[in-house]
């Protein structure tokens, strides 16, 4: 099933917009990308943008926020938050590199098991990788909406802003449309 998804992503602001747009979408390229190399977007809320931009260390510049548009389609997306089938083929991942001594727990990365799929077993087809980064922000951050079930347990609660990502490994992506700054208002106004 495809399911229609707006995307933002942020990228350092180079003082000027002109590239952002006409280069875009940005690649990571950092050692600790969570899901690999590629283009990083956060889904459906925009104040996970914000919150990387606003993070420690990640821009020394200050930081722009692009949109997109994005078809989501788990027959080219691989979905580890909702498509069990997906999760299965993870899990089963993780059973082989465990066999053959390839994994280290709370050591081996989700990268380096999509890695392993791509590399190794080379049943990886996917353009893009989705999921959600559990405790990758505070509750009590300001870009947190975070409410619990019930008082006696706070560790339970719903997130309704939860930091999804997708991931793209290529630029040109199937069903990816429309990227535009929409963040720093003056760049908007300059567009």
């Amino acid at each position: 099933m495809a399911v229609n998804k707006i995307l933002y992503q942020t990228v350092e602001d180079p003082g000027y917009p002109d590239p952002i747009e006409v280069e875009g979408p940005h690649k990571c390229i950092r050692g600790d990308a969570w899901m690999g190399q590629g283009y990083y977007f956060w889904e459906s809320h925009i104040q996970n943008a914000h919150w990387w931009g606003a993070g420690d260390g990640h821009f020394e510049n200050g930081y722009v926020i692009c949109r997109a548009d994005y078809i989501i389609d788990d027959k080219i997306c691989y979905n580890l938050i909702d498509n069990p089938d997906h999760q299965v083929m993870f899990n089963d991942a993780i059973d082989l590199m465990i066999k053959h001594g390839l994994y280290k727990e709370g050591i081996t990365t989700v990268a380096r098991i999509i890695e392993f799929l791509k590399n190794k077993l080379r049943i990886f087809r996917f353009e893009a990788t989705r999921a959600i980064g559990v405790n990758s922000k505070t509750k009590d951050s300001e870009y947190s909406r975070c409410t619990p079930f019930v008082n006696r347990a706070p560790y339970s609660y719903l997130d309704t802003l939860p930091p999804i990502q997708i991931c793209f490994y290529t630029k040109k992506a199937q069903y990816l449309s429309n990227y535009t700054i929409i963040y720093p208002e003056k760049y908007v106004a300059s567009n």
